[in-house]
């Protein structure tokens, strides 16, 4: 389960890598918004165990909402009570 976490955040950091040069908005600008995250499928890991899958009905697993200037906010609706990542 830490790492669906790890890569689901891993992910949305990389979202914000860029080499410089480029124009932000232009890049975030298309990602921006609500993404509901309902299945995540993790195979080939080092440790077979750590393979499977999440899926979740009714409510998202994750609710990632990306901001056009940078930040983004994370829900983890798979841990009880949900947490909450922030990223400035």
């Amino acid at each position: 389960m830490r790492k669906f976490k790890a890569l689901l955040l891993g992910l949305s950091m990389a979202v914000f890598v860029n080499c410089g040069g480029d124009d932000e908005n232009e890049f975030l600008a298309p990602l921006a918004g609500t993404w509901n995250i309902s299945k995540l499928t993790s195979s080939g890991c080092n440790d077979s165990t750590e393979d499977g899958e999440i899926t979740c009905t009714g409510t998202p697993c994750f609710v990632l909402t990306i901001n056009s200037n940078g930040t983004y906010t994370l829900v983890d609706n798979t841990e009880q009570p949900a947490t909450t990542v922030r990223a400035l």
